[in-house]
């Protein structure tokens, strides 16, 4: 229920400002008011998408809205083209023979992208302005009011002020001002970077080129149905607009600089064929065709965490103004309309409006910064930059990327964010449901629309619940995530069960997924065994300990992430660590930057954290070596492998194996499982200078054989007959001191897992003391109560001296492991085993954290610091061991 004790100001009169005006004009009866700058309404630039996603939504903000649009939408005109969205083709020729052969030549077709129903329409945007204009009720905009400041007064409520000297009085006002807004200026500060646009390194010219010309040099089928032309550092869109008359044409290029002052500059054809020079024949005539165009610069909005902040509000452009290489843009702000009005129907007072502003950037922040990002993406992969000019590769993800756009449920979103949040969402979602004192509910109601009902009331009236008392609404903490190994993910997982925004940047494409054994066998080097070592244990003194192969273990994880975190970025690396005194952030390969509350680097003992965010010369503290070098191989066999006679006893049908060869020196550790369809091995040999610090390096077979002889055992030879070429990285095993800090001196980013603290493979637990970061750092942060800073420096004190213990154990090891006593294994193979593989007490590290925190905390506010190794709390008594 509504009333019009309130009322709103929208500025800004373009597609989300209009969608939102009639949104809650059709359906509330609150007063709204659009200030607009221009004469009349009016829309810059011709065709917008609209995929399935905004169809649904066109069709929910009003009824007759949808069949209207519809009636001046552009499809591909021919009809087994109805469901494509567009059909991708090469648009140049590769630099060389090699690119040419791999399928790089002009006009290639690549594939065609589906859409689901209710398909894609591409609509003229002055013709969607006319339809939102004749449903809106007369006299609700106000022309030629620029706005030039707003002031949210606790008293008088919204203050507008314009330029020709006049105000206006709101009790809230909703930017939907685009990408210059001044609203959003307001909200974080002018001058903030938060409140700038960011250039994308990408421009493009727009033109239309009358569609009997384009058939004439095209032929119909490319000209009267969507096109992508992809090149080097460069794309074209071509699609029918003005009923079929017209072809629309947006045309990209790639620029690191923006030199000007304005987004707009004009161009001339010169410079249009100069862009295109080395193109296809197909993209030569379309742009000979194409009048003269500007050259639009193409920028897009920084991440924030929020779309509001008290009585004002973004969406649309002012919120995440995105490149539009996903054609997500404007139907992104069509679904903000949609959202915001429809959580605007269950508020009775203006003193609501901001919870309702803060329930509406819960649901879109998410959604639409990922939009953001992707679309950068998109543009770095059309342009060949990001899978290069691997054609497979860019077809495979042309195939996926956008579902997850179409494919969204709004209605679900606002549910979601109009629910309480951790910790208690179930029981206050339960409440939700059943109270029938909330609101009395019409019968004709759906089930899901009476759910949200309630729900929204229970989200925008807090003091319904726990005796009346106000309950705080949620801040959901920003945290960045660098590196989706264990540590990675796991402090992923953790932070995201305990309701903070997530997202993850891995480098690397992909991983292995490999299977589990539950025991070691060891064998002397001549392939004599000695003795079986449990890895699963279960007495009453030790946890139950469980090995398995990284690759699949970590593949659950990563599944497992999936269902929490949804913006995990694979295959980006960061270049930069970047901080502020209320931020911290990252800058991506691609050239995009991300900010959060904190960053947490996660990303392995090479990762440029150390150097950048703890000033580390790692080229100075690698100087000596542990003394060990790896080889390791992972491959899949076939039927001709399996068949070798020395692979005979190493794959069973019923079990995987795990086997391990001693020798002074030397170890050989080999896993094979599936039925010995999937083999990994790893042999540590002392450095003999050949190997280097990365997992890039492949082994030469002279350097494996010299090693792998020491193993005269036909099952050891067997292995090294089977390994494919190029399948054997060789790496060194450097050596990394334990450091004095994980915290970077502006407190806002730490560094956790090998990035902190590398153990040798000796130790046997660089995952599991990743992990134990992990769950520290979330609850921590959790504890804190949103004061990154204290939970940080709080994490390392928890952590110190239990990752240093274990960091020792691993340089004992490596002195110990290797000095083997035969005849003490001869006489007593099980008693030397148990000896040779020492096993951890019991450790709870969510437990020690709460057990600690309060004292901890209590410290750094006090101002007790020091060298990290004083102050940090200390091994409990007897140890860890």
């Amino acid at each position: 229920m509504t009333s019009s004790d309130f009322d709103l100001a929208i500025v800004g009169g373009g597609i989300g400002g209009l969608c939102l005006a009639l949104c809650i004009t059709s359906q509330t009866s609150i007063p709204v008011t659009i200030y607009e700058n221009a004469p009349k309404f009016g829309e810059i630039g011709a065709g917008v998408a609209f995929g399935p996603n905004v169809v649904r939504a066109l069709r929910q903000i009003s009824k007759p809205l949808a069949p209207a649009v519809e009636a001046r939408a552009n499809k591909n005109i021919s009809k087994e083209k109805r469901n494509t969205w567009f059909d991708f083709r090469v648009g140049m020729d590769g630099p060389d023979a090699a690119a040419k052969a791999r399928g790089v030549i002009s006009g290639t077709y690549l594939c065609s992208v589906e859409h689901p129903d209710p398909g894609s329409w591409m609509v003229n945007r002055s013709h969607l302005v006319e339809e939102l204009e004749q449903l809106l009720p007369p006299g609700i905009a106000k022309f030629g009011k620029t706005v030039i400041d707003v002031e949210d007064n606790e008293k008088e409520g919204v203050i507008l002020k314009f330029a020709d000297g006049s105000t206006a009085h709101h009790s809230a006002a909703i930017g939907c001002d685009g990408i210059k807004s001044r609203v959003r200026s307001v909200i974080f500060d002018k001058d903030h970077t938060l409140a700038k646009p960011v250039y994308t390194g990408k421009y493009c010219y727009r033109g239309m080129v009358p569609m009997d010309k384009a058939v004439e040099l095209l032929g119909e089928e490319k000209a009267k149905n969507c096109q992508a032309y992809l090149g080097y550092h460069g794309h074209m869109l071509t699609f029918p607009v003005a009923g079929g008359r017209m072809m629309n044409v947006v045309a990209f290029q790639s620029c690191k600089e923006w030199e000007h002052n304005t987004m707009i500059i004009p161009a001339t054809k010169t410079q249009m064929l100069d862009s295109f020079d080395g193109w296809g024949e197909d993209v030569l005539n379309i742009v000979r065709l194409m009048g003269q165009s500007d050259i639009w610069a193409l920028f897009d909005m920084p991440r924030t965490s929020a779309y509001h902040k008290g009585r004002l509000c973004v969406l649309g452009d002012a919120a995440h103004a995105s490149t539009p290489f996903q054609g997500a843009g404007a139907g992104m702000a069509v679904e903000d309309a949609y959202v915001l009005g429809r959580i605007l129907r269950y508020i009775e007072k203006a003193d609501d409006l901001p919870a309702a502003f803060e329930a509406f950037s819960d649901a879109r922040v998410d959604r639409t910064q990922r939009v953001v990002s992707t679309s950068r993406e998109a543009g770095h992969l059309w342009h060949f930059e990001a899978a290069g000019d691997d054609l497979e590769k860019i077809k495979e993800n042309l195939q996926s990327r956008i579902n997850w756009i179409w494919n969204n449920d709004l209605d679900e979103d606002i549910a979601e964010v109009t629910a309480f949040v951790r910790p208690s969402m179930a029981a206050r979602k339960a409440s939700a449901v059943s109270s029938t004192t909330l609101v009395s509910t019409p019968n004709s109601g759906s089930k899901k629309e009476n759910w949200f009902r309630n729900a929204a009331l229970q989200r925008l009236h807090p003091t319904l619940n726990n005796g009346g008392g106000r309950i705080a609404m949620n801040n959901k903490l920003e945290v960045i995530i660098v590196g989706a190994g264990f540590g990675g993910l796991g402090a992923a997982i953790e932070c995201a069960q305990r309701g903070m925004n997530v997202t993850v940047i891995e480098k690397y494409p992909d991983t292995n997924s490999q299977g589990v054994a539950r025991t070691m066998e060891l064998h002397k080097f001549d392939g004599k065994f000695i003795v079986n070592v449990p890895w699963a244990r279960d007495d009453k003194e030790h946890n139950i300990t469980y090995a398995g192969h990284r690759g699949k273990i970590h593949s659950i994880f990563l599944a497992y992430a999936k269902t929490l975190v949804k913006d995990i970025r694979i295959g980006v690396a960061v270049s930069e660590y970047l901080e502020e005194d209320r931020r911290a952030g990252v800058r991506l390969s691609t050239g995009e930057t991300l900010w959060a509350d904190c960053v947490i680097a996660a990303d392995g003992p090479r990762s440029i954290a150390r150097g950048q965010v703890l000033q580390l010369d790692d080229e100075k503290i690698d100087g000596t070596s542990s003394g060990w070098a790896v080889f390791r191989s992972f491959f899949k066999t076939d039927e001709a492998m399996r068949s070798h006679p020395g692979l005979k006893d190493l794959y069973r049908e019923d079990r995987d194996t795990v086997r391990f060869w001693m020798y002074d020196n030397l170890s050989l550790m080999a896993f094979v499982w599936n039925k010995g369809q999937d083999i990994a091995w790893v042999l540590i040999h002392p450095d003999d200078k050949e190997s280097s610090e990365s997992w890039s390096n492949i082994a030469e077979r002279e350097h494996v054989v010299k090693w792998m002889n020491y193993f005269p055992g036909r099952d050891a030879q067997a292995l090294l007959d089977v390994t494919p070429t190029g399948k054997t990285i060789d790496f060194k095993l450097v050596y990394r001191p334990t450091i004095d800090t994980w915290v970077s001196k502006g407190g806002r980013t730490i560094l956790i897992g090998d990035a902190a603290h590398a153990n040798l493979p000796t130790a046997g637990q660089g995952a599991s003391q990743a992990l134990e970061d992990a769950v520290t750092v979330a609850e921590c942060l959790e504890l804190s109560k949103g004061d990154v800073k204290l939970a940080l420096e709080a994490a390392q004190r928890i952590r110190f001296h239990r990752s240093n213990a274990v960091h020792e154990s691993g340089q004992k090891n490596r002195d110990a492991f290797y000095k083997i006593p035969w005849d003490d294994i001869e006489a007593a193979p099980e008693e030397w085993a148990q000896k040779r593989f020492p096993k951890l007490k019991p450790w709870d590290p969510l437990d020690f954290t709460k057990s600690n925190f309060d004292k901890v905390a209590k410290d750094i506010k006090n101002g007790v610091n020091g060298h990290l190794k004083d102050i940090a709390v200390p091994p409990p008594p007897g140890g860890y061991w």
